[in-house]
């Protein structure tokens, strides 16, 4: 029986390097919401939608994760990692697009516009 070996420090520093960079790029997302709320004719639309989008989006990127890993696995070596994040990329991007203009339409049918 084998034992496990590890991982090398090539591929822990790029863990620690995405884990610090994902929470700069939702500082990043925050503030470009902050700018488009507050710039918007309508804040509370815009709000609508830039919520809606943030959520679904983190929704969308987690389960196009899980998809694009599953579908990785199928090619061997590093097929798994790469699936999983071309998946979490086209997961997060759609669900943020659909996201926001669910919040819009949303909010438009609340407020009977």
């Amino acid at each position: 029986m084998m034992k496990p070996r590890g991982t090398s420090a090539a591929i822990n520093n790029a863990g620690a390097m995405a884990k610090w960079g994902g929470r700069g790029l939702i500082g990043v997302g925050t503030a470009f919401s902050i700018y488009n709320i507050s710039a918007a004719d309508n804040h509370y639309r815009a709000a609508a939608q830039e919520s809606s989008a943030f959520i679904v989006g983190t929704g969308g990127a987690g389960g196009g994760a899980v998809v694009g890993a599953a579908i990785g696995s199928f090619f061997p070596g590093p097929g798994t990692l790469i699936g999983g994040i071309i998946g979490a990329i086209v997961g997060g991007v759609s669900g943020g697009m659909g996201g926001h203009a669910l919040g819009g339409a949303a909010y438009d049918a609340v407020n009977g516009f």
